[in-house]
This record gives structure tokens, C-alpha cells and sequence, in this order.
């Protein structure tokens, strides 16, 4: 039970580990991969399903544009592969599960209404015959078996990798310009791998961004919750070593990212006793106590 926050054998409080997420860091990756594998099964689903009950009935969308478009093999190696890592770059470097819950709510707003679509308004893009040689010809041949030309309009591969994208900048993470460099490069080369039509982007963009709204908007973050910022159970609490000194060692599972920091011996001294703040995002240590202010003491 400790690999999921329960340390004293009692039963697990799934209230708090749904909100807060596990103590324990292998089980807090593994927790948000969990939701992650689901989510992508439950979508995978939906979208080969609708695939197979409208094959036979589509409409072309072609125009003049997506025509003059070239077709450039090797960019597949920049839209597959970059999609799927836009998506698990997203889930495993999220640290405030509000934000992670809701980007999935989000994105499964985006895939029913891009399912619906594909249902009521079919459409299949005219794929190259030829793969060509070698490696990359061999990637394209094994992608079009397992993905048919069909549910183009809109992009659910733009707008899931816009949405992980607008989930790292709602966190502000530091690491977001990675979503926005693969969501671009998504953008890009499903046109370049003759996957989609050009207003089948513009309008994935389009629902993710309704759907990252309609989520942010009517389920809003609100107060900060104990998640990602827990703290081990045998934290020490800071001690007094000598005048104007406090020494705190603090070793916090997660303090804005999920990695062991060590507050180090902070010095606060000085005739004007001034304060120290650490910015840790959710400032809340195990039970609720805030660690908002860390003061000197005398």
C-alpha cells in the first residue's frame, strides 16, 4: 500500500489519491500513464469504429491547395513518431493533476466531436499509391495498413497534439516549447505525408481549442489542491542551529516537478529580520500545513 501514499497499512484514501495523485514517484508517473493508456485506448476505438462504419461513403475536400502540396516521405518520421511523443512528453512532465484531468476531459470533448464528424460528414483523402524504397517506404506501408485514408476533416492528430500543447502552457511549464515544436511539426507534415486536407488543420486547431475553453471554462481550476507538492513522512522539521540560522531539510517528492529537492540550510539573519519565501507552486505539506513562508526565528 506505501507504493500508492499508505504507509501505515490503513485502507487507501482514494478521495485524496485521485485528487493528489501517489506519494511514491514511480507510482505518480505510473499513475498518470495509467489514465494516459486508457484514455488513448478508449479514443483508438472510437476512431478505427467510426473508420469501419463509414468506409464506402466519403467527400472530397480537395482543392487546388492540397493538390500543389508535395508529397515529402521521410516528413513521416516527423508527424508519427512526433505525435506520439507530443502525447507522452505531455502526460509525464504535467505536475498539477488538475490541469492533467482536465486536458484528458478536453481531449475526449475533441475526439467525440471529430468521431461525429467523421460519422455524419465522412470524408478520405487520396493517398500516393507508391511508398517508395527503404526504410521510410516501409514505415508509410506498415502506417497505411493500420490507419486508413478515411476520418480526415477534422485532424484529431492536430487537435489532441494542439491540446497536450495547451495543457503545458496553462501550467506554464518550462518545457512547453517542446508541445509547440511537435504540434507544429504535426501540423505540417500531415499535409507533407498526403494524410490530410489543409482544412482538415485549421479545423483540428479549431476543436481544440473550443474543447481546451469549454473545459477551463466551466471547470475551473480554482483553489490549488495538494497535488503535485507532497511530502515524505519523515520529513524533520526545520531546526535552530544558531543565531539568525535556520537549517531545514525538507526533502519534498515533488515540489512543482516530480524530483526529490532538498531545501538546503537557508541563512536569515540580518537586524531587519527579514523573510525567505519558497515558491513551490500548491505549497502544501502532508496533512495540509502550509508551507507558504519559511521565517526566521529569533
Amino acid at each position: 500500500m506505501a507504493f500508492f501514499g499508505s504507509d501505515d497499512g490503513s485502507p487507501i484514501d482514494w478521495t485524496r489519491l485521485l485528487r493528489d495523485g501517489p506519494r511514491n514517484r514511480a507510482a505518480w508517473y505510473a499513475w498518470k500513464l495509467a489514465f494516459g493508456v486508457a484514455a488513448a485506448g478508449l479514443f483508438s476505438w472510437m476512431y478505427f469504429r467510426t473508420g469501419t462504419l463509414t468506409e464506402g461513403t466519403s467527400h472530397d475536400l480537395l482543392t487546388r491547395f492540397d493538390a500543389a502540396i508535395p508529397f515529402i516521405r521521410w516528413t513521416w518520421w516527423i508527424y508519427f513518431p512526433g505525435y506520439i511523443l507530443g502525447i507522452v512528453f505531455a502526460v509525464l512532465a504535467l505536475q498539477d493533476l488538475r490541469i492533467f484531468y482536465r486536458a484528458l476531459v478536453a481531449i475526449l470533448i475533441a475526439e467525440l466531436f471529430c468521431v461525429s464528424v467523421y460519422f455524419l460528414f465522412p470524408s478520405t483523402f487520396p493517398r500516393p499509391t507508391d511508398a517508395g524504397p527503404g526504410l521510410t517506404g516501409e514505415a508509410l506501408r506498415w502506417f497505411w495498413s493500420v490507419d486508413p485514408p478515411d476520418n480526415t476533416f477534422p485532424s484529431s492528430h492536430v487537435a489532441i497534439s494542439a491540446l497536450c500543447a495547451l495543457a503545458m502552457w496553462q501550467e506554464k511549464h518550462r518545457f512547453r516549447w517542446v508541445n509547440y515544436l511537435l504540434t507544429a511539426g504535426v501540423a505540417v507534415t500531415v499535409l507533407t505525408t498526403k494524410q490530410h486536407y489543409v482544412i482538415d488543420v485549421f479545423s483540428g486547431l479549431l476543436v481544440s481549442g473550443g474543447s481546451f475553453w469549454l473545459v477551463f471554462h466551466f471547470w475551473p481550476l480554482g483553489a490549488p489542491s495538494g497535488s503535485p507538492t507532497m511530502a515524505f513522512a519523515n520529513d524533520s522539521p526545520p531546526s535552530r542551529t544558531g543565531a539568525g540560522t535556520i537549517q531545514t531539510r525538507m526533502r519534498l517528492e515533488r515540489l512543482g516537478r516530480p524530483s526529490v529537492r532538498q531545501l538546503v540550510p537557508l541563512r536569515q539573519g540580518g537586524p531587519e529580520g527579514m523573510s525567505r519565501h519558497v515558491e513551490a507552486g500548491p505549497r502544501l505539506l502532508d496533512g495540509g500545513r502550509s508551507l507558504a513562508t519559511l521565517r526566521r526565528a529569533g
